[in-house]
């Protein structure tokens, strides 16, 4: 969302002038002058996401926000305002960054207590001409005795004193450090229950949803929902958190083929509560001997004419991998109720949510959910579920563990298999006939359910969960730094 703010820049704050009601004539010439850039972010960020419920409320807001930045601007800016703020101050050489040249130059450094360190071109100057914070950051002793270097989240800085003062600024960077009570400090938020606040805010929680969108890869996805599932679920907001991603998701979805299929926050968030630990147990009780007895035999059950020539041993093993979906659904289907609670309440909000817009899509999207996303990568990839300890190489095992999930899926989605794609599978399409009308019951009934998730039934926020999500946090460094900033302005004391 913030990463298209400058390309917008122009046209927002163009039609943000034209609304009635929000004049900009009080402050704002003299603002832009002196941090355009967080006004502009804060502009864009209340148009985009519609912070607010009415104009009127958004103008009250607006000013206020505004006014606690350009207070704390006029305050910090400057070498000389800096000073009420700092910790230490004085002249170091700055060499030039990415340069493969031995380039110095004279700078004016001050440390502060926001843990931030600001570089001017000379005391006088009204503008640093940069800044970075220091939390987090290393700093490298070189062999001079005189150079250091501070590797921070924005990246190497080096500096060299100019006397004997190295003892002194080193000292100054490290209580810069200590003077935080909380590392996330820097954006405001100054204890747990400011993050809690801060992540829980107005039930829009654009915070959490920044960190799930923009998390590397699946695995950090998991980690950071997993964690923020613990605090909702404390502050009984879990479900407030699944129905509002879940209807954003809705909301976005023009046409029902591309319904829950992309790779957004409403699908990473639904595939998480499948690898919490009660999703984990559920499918090993479930499904693991099962796997486990594939595994362990072995055997060659291929289908695809193209890699068995006997016609008789294909026949032969389209009824014995029949015989094992029969299994596994018997075992799907008469679990319903050692079904976790929190799996079938995220179905029921599913089901409820996806009957508004796209009444016809219900089943396919509880399959998807299900079955995709869930029992599917599970019977693929039963290393990751904890059903066995590593992923051996048993060739024929996982050709028919593959064979058996992509049955399941195609009967989940209420499909058969036709001529013009994968022709072999069509001798599987009995199995899905037989089993067709079991699956469309199990699935009504998985949503069958009270839309509540059970208190306690998440883990307490521990300090590792905690530390997780201000990880995460800190990671985004600058770029999440002004939706941070607009929620805690927001924030009542």
């Amino acid at each position: 969302m913030l990463k298209n703010f400058r390309l917008e820049k122009k046209c927002l704050i163009k039609d943000y002038e034209k609304q009635e009601h929000m004049s900009m004539n009080m402050y704002n010439e003299e603002y832009l002058k002196i941090n355009g850039k967080n006004l502009n972010d804060i502009i864009m960020y209340k148009k985009r996401v519609k912070f607010y419920k009415n104009w009127l409320e958004v103008e009250q807001q607006r000013n206020q926000a505004l006014l606690k930045w350009k207070n704390k601007t006029l305050k910090n800016m400057g070498g000389k305002g800096l000073k009420e703020n700092c910790i230490y101050s004085g002249v170091l050489q700055k060499k030039k960054q990415k340069s493969t040249r031995q380039v110095w130059k004279k700078r004016f450094v001050v440390i502060t207590k926001d843990n931030r360190m600001y570089y001017f071109k000379s005391e006088e100057d009204t503008e640093p001409l940069g800044e970075f914070k220091l939390i987090q950051c290393t700093i490298q002793m070189q062999n001079d005795g005189k150079t250091f270097k501070l590797v921070t989240d924005k990246g190497t800085y080096t500096f060299m004193v100019v006397d004997d003062s190295v003892g002194v600024w080193i000292s100054s960077i490290n209580l810069s450090n200590q003077l935080l009570q909380s590392p996330l400090e820097v954006y405001g938020i100054n204890s747990n229950e400011d993050l809690f606040q801060a992540l829980c805010y107005d039930n829009e929680f654009e915070i959490p949803k920044y960190l799930i969108d923009n998390a590397k890869d699946y695995s950090e996805a998991d980690d950071i929902c997993h964690a923020l599932f613990s605090v909702f679920q404390a502050r009984e907001n879990l479900r407030n958190f699944v129905t509002k991603v879940i209807n954003d998701e809705i909301d976005n979805t023009a046409t029902e083929e591309v319904l829950f299929r992309g790779n957004s926050v409403a699908t990473r968030v639904v595939k998480s509560f499948t690898t919490t630990d009660f999703g984990i147990q559920y499918v090993n009780d479930t499904l693991g001997d099962i796997i486990r007895d594939i595994q362990n035999a072995n055997e060659p059950l291929e289908i695809d004419p193209t890699r068995v020539s006997s016609q008789e041993t294909i026949q032969a093993n389209v009824e014995k991998i029949g015989s094992l979906i029969d299994t596994m659904l018997d075992r799907i289907t008469s679990s319903i109720n050692q079904c976790p609670q929190e799996l079938r309440v995220v179905a029921r909000i599913l089901s409820d949510s996806v009957e508004e817009k796209f009444p016809n899509c219900t089943g396919i999207v509880l399959a998807g959910y299900f079955f995709l996303r869930y029992l599917c990568p599970a019977i693929m990839v039963p290393m990751n579920y904890s059903i066995c300890s590593v992923d051996e190489n048993l060739p024929n095992a996982r050709r028919t563990l593959i064979i058996c999930a992509k049955v399941l899926q195609t009967l989940g989605n209420n499909l058969r298999y036709s001529p013009s794609k994968e022709g072999y599978m069509l001798a599987m399409n009995d199995v899905i006939d037989r089993n067709r009308e079991r699956i469309n019951q199990f699935l009504i009934q998985l949503a069958d359910v009270d839309d509540v998730f059970q208190k306690g039934a998440h883990p307490r926020i521990s300090n590792e969960k905690v530390h997780l999500i201000s990880d995460a946090i800190l990671s985004h460094g600058d770029e999440i730094e002004p939706l941070i900033s607009l929620v805690m302005n927001s924030i009542d004391p």
